[in-house]
Order: structure tokens, then sequence, then C-alpha cells
């Protein structure tokens, strides 16, 4: 495997002036030049977060996808977080905790902690409800912040509309 130092060091210093176009187009060079999933996972950043250009995140989807499959944890996450939103193309939880699996198996405790989450959203009534407020202290008393985050905004979307939606994040 080629490495492509000098490449990433350019581009770590135009995302650090904040020279997000010039950084863009370094992130697709490195994307398509390297193979450990790096330059596709922060391609995908930029592209979700409209830096250097428009926000896509089709394509956002698409490049954490190729750098998830090259075993980059954090696309993992990322691209499972994206199947789990729906953001980019259309929900889709049974991959999305397929992703958030192989993320955890890889060490990563959000991977794990998104895992029992989406276990969680196939429950329904009250002890699903206890149960996931109790994952979410959990995950905060962790510094888990990530994790607490995004199980929130999952959670709020499952809850039928007569359940106080504050009660789950207290």
């Amino acid at each position: 495997m080629q490495t492509h130092s000098p490449l990433k060091a350019e581009l770590i210093k135009l995302h650090a002036q904040s020279r997000y176009k010039e950084a863009r187009k370094a992130a697709l060079k490195l994307a398509i030049l390297d193979e450990s999933g790096a330059g596709e996972a922060v391609y995908a950043y930029m592209l979700q977060h409209g830096q250097g250009g428009n926000t896509d995140h089709p394509s956002a989807r698409e490049w954490y996808r190729r750098a998830a499959v090259r075993g980059h944890v954090s696309a993992m996450l990322k691209y499972a977080a994206m199947l789990s939103l729906g953001q980019g193309g259309r929900m889709d939880l049974t991959d999305a905790r397929i992703w958030f699996n192989k993320a955890a198996k890889q060490g990563s405790t959000l991977g794990r902690n998104m895992c029992e989450c989406l276990s969680l959203n196939r429950q329904r009534g009250s002890q699903s409800i206890a149960a996931a407020r109790e994952s979410n202290k959990s995950a905060t008393i962790r510094n888990d912040v990530a994790a607490a985050y995004h199980f929130a905004l999952m959670e709020l979307k499952k809850l039928p509309s007569s359940v106080n939606a504050k009660a789950l994040l207290t």
C-alpha cells in the first residue's frame, strides 16, 4: 500500500486554514489514491457538511460507504448514522445495525451503543422507554456525547405522539 503523506499534510494544512474549497479538492484526490479509507472519509465529511462547496448528502453517504468497506471505523459509524436517519437516501435500520455492529467489533463503544439503541427501537411500550432512558443516562455518564445525541435523535423519531419526549432525555 502506498502512503500519501505529503497529500495528507497538505489537506490538513488547507483545512486548518479554512481553505475548504482547496481542501475538498485535495480530499477527493486523496480519496481516489489512498487505500485506507481515510481520504474517502474526509471527503465524505466535507460533502456532508458543505465544506468547500454545496452539501451533498447522497454523495457523502456513498463515500462513507466506500471508506467503511475498506475498514475505516469512523466511516462505518457515520455511514450507519446516515442509514439510520435516512440522510442522503432511504432509511435502512437493518443495514445501519450491520455497520454499527461492524464498528463495535472493531472496538467502537459508539457502535456498540448504537446497536443497543436500534434493538431498543424494535420494542414498544413503557419498558422500552424505561430501557431507552437508562441507556441514554449510561452514555451520558460515560461522556459518550455522540452516542447520547444519536440515541436521542433516533428515539425521538420513534416515539408515539402520546409520549412526552422530554421524559426520555431526563
